[in-house]
């Protein structure tokens, strides 16, 4: 077996392989090698954080004629900061070797970038196509996870409201109705986004006599890519003021958004949220998502 660096344009060739290691992975598509070469190359949509990105390299392991792992990386330049980043790694569950022939070149040359710290699956820079477009490490993948922790990698610290963990629900069959406004003061605006796709993001912001105390925001995983399936559902994220939680303020911008999407002809809607974020965890689960798997971001500091 060998290791080759291919040119990044060139790098669709590895679909088939990545369909493979991807099939268990919740909200995830199968693609072409078109569909696999542009999500590589994808700036990160709404949020553009892959802007900070440099070098980025894709490395092919072969047997013969045939690819039998991959890895992606890049270093990081934000806030005054170099550090290394795999964001992917992967190779068919039993091929162990080629996991950590893979790992181990990786990390040989993010090092020699310069950069005491390594991020596997930072989960800001993610391909479109793969779970909900998170670059997350998806706990389905145990043979990856084992590899990256056997060789150092950990979870980074966390706080309760941010995403080192990511506890994933889905919705497979949405059925809401409208809900009512939990207190009369209330007013929620809804702005609505369309500069990317055809397919609408939708902002909401939740007001008291002029002061917001609370978002959300709905967009379609399909509005990054056309990989079949992908058109089907959208994904949320919900943020209420600490002082406004307990008056079912969240619940409601939650359930607007729901239907808000079910009117525009979508019936899955998914989400996530720290595993210890439990508030969250039961307003999901009691609302009628059900948990599809969990997924993280791994660390590992040489210093």
């Amino acid at each position: 077996m060998e290791i080759e660096e291919v040119d990044i344009n060139e790098a669709g060739h590895a679909s088939g392989l990545y369909n493979q290691i991807a099939e268990p992975v919740p909200f995830s598509f199968p693609v072409d090698d078109d569909q696999f070469r542009m999500g590589i190359v994808w700036d990160g949509g709404d949020h553009g954080m892959h802007r900070y990105l440099r070098d980025q390299r894709v490395l092919h392991c072969r047997a013969g004629s045939s690819i039998v792992g991959f890895t992606h990386i890049a270093v990081e330049h934000r806030d005054e900061a170099r550090r290394g980043v795999i964001r992917f790694i992967g190779f068919l569950p039993g091929d162990r070797r080629v996991g950590q022939m893979l790992l181990d070149e990786a990390e040989r040359q993010l090092r020699s970038a310069d950069v005491d710290v390594i991020m596997a699956f930072a989960r800001d820079y993610g391909y479109p196509f793969h779970l909900k477009a998170t670059g997350d490490l998806s706990y389905s993948l145990s043979h990856i996870v084992g590899l990256l922790g056997s060789n150092g990698y950990s979870l980074p610290p966390h706080h309760r409201y941010t995403l080192s963990q990511e506890i994933h629900f889905d919705w497979p069959s949405l059925n809401v109705t409208r809900p009512e406004l939990p207190d009369e003061r209330l007013v929620v605006q809804i702005a609505r986004d369309e500069s990317i796709s055809d397919l609408p993001k939708l902002m909401f912001h939740l007001e008291l006599e002029g002061q917001k105390v609370g978002e959300s925001e709905t967009w379609p995983v399909g509005r990054w890519t056309t990989a079949h399936g992908a058109r089907e559902m959208f994904a949320m994220s919900i943020d209420i003021g600490d002082q406004w939680q307990g008056r079912g303020w969240g619940r409601y911008l939650l359930t607007r958004g729901l239907w808000e999407m079910q009117q525009l002809g979508y019936d899955r809607a998914v989400l996530g949220t720290n595993p210890e974020n439990y508030p969250a965890v039961s307003m999901y689960a009691n609302m009628g998502f059900t948990i599809d798997g969990m997924s993280c971001t791994m660390v590992k500091r040489f210093v």
